[in-house]
């Protein structure tokens, strides 16, 4: 299960990321936030990602609380004491874990993998 914890003005993040080849692009993505990273390696497409996680969550803290209880719900978050946990938004996983609103081929499918990703931003 995805997790958010509220420390201060930081957000901690672990989460479920799924990478896959798409034309030469290493393409590595969150369900659970939404947000992907690409590159020409895993770890550039890791970079952008990293990045597009610590630029949302920058922006997340700063909401008010109302607010971001909204915004995480409105990905499938469920939240409570500064927490918040979530499966994949319904959206873009479906319940056999296959990626939604993706056009990947059999090659492109076959090379999905599920990967951890932790930080703090």
């Amino acid at each position: 299960m995805d997790q958010i914890e509220i420390i201060g003005m930081e957000m901690a993040v672990r989460c479920k990321m799924f990478q896959w080849d798409d034309h030469g692009h290493i393409i590595a993505y969150v369900p659970s936030l939404d947000l992907s990273g690409y590159g020409p390696t895993l770890a550039e497409a890791v970079a952008m990602l990293e990045l597009a996680i610590s630029d949302y969550c920058q922006w997340a803290v700063y909401l008010p609380q109302k607010e971001l209880d909204a915004e995480l719900q409105r990905l499938g978050w469920e939240s409570g004491d500064g927490s918040a946990s979530a499966g994949y938004s319904k959206a873009f996983v479906d319940r056999e874990g296959a990626l939604r609103g993706f056009e990947l081929g059999p090659s492109e499918l076959a090379s999905v993998k599920e990967l951890q990703f932790e930080g703090v931003f």
